[in-house]
């Protein structure tokens, strides 16, 4: 968290990669609490886990891009995206270009 707190609200897309089963997904949770503790809205926080279940049917960047304008309801109030296994939705990476351009959001993925 030391070295990622720097970068938390800044314009930069933030990507975590490593070896398996090394934590990465308990940094994103980490950045979760992170964020409320700094009083960021849980409404404000977006968080999917691409191995869940329950985001089966994201599985390409249109559908994910019409999951998040769907939560995102003002583009003058800044959202927090957290995409956990972001790999296995295919374009990914348009969605999340796209996300930068339409709304003030800070985004960390992790592959």
């Amino acid at each position: 968290m030391r070295r990622i707190r720097p970068f938390i609200g800044t314009d930069l897309v933030k990507v975590m990669t490593g070896i398996r089963r090394c934590g990465k997904s308990v940094v994103l949770q980490l950045i979760r609490e992170e964020l409320m503790k700094r009083g960021v809205d849980k409404n404000h926080i977006i968080y999917m886990n691409f191995e869940s279940f329950e985001w089966m049917d994201v599985k390409n960047a249109k559908a994910l891009y019409i999951h998040i304008s769907n939560v995102v309801k003002s583009a003058k109030e800044k959202y927090y995206i957290l995409l956990d296994e972001i790999q296995e939705v295919e374009h990914w990476e348009k969605a999340v270009n796209s996300f930068m351009v339409d709304w003030d959001v800070d985004l960390c993925n992790r592959l």
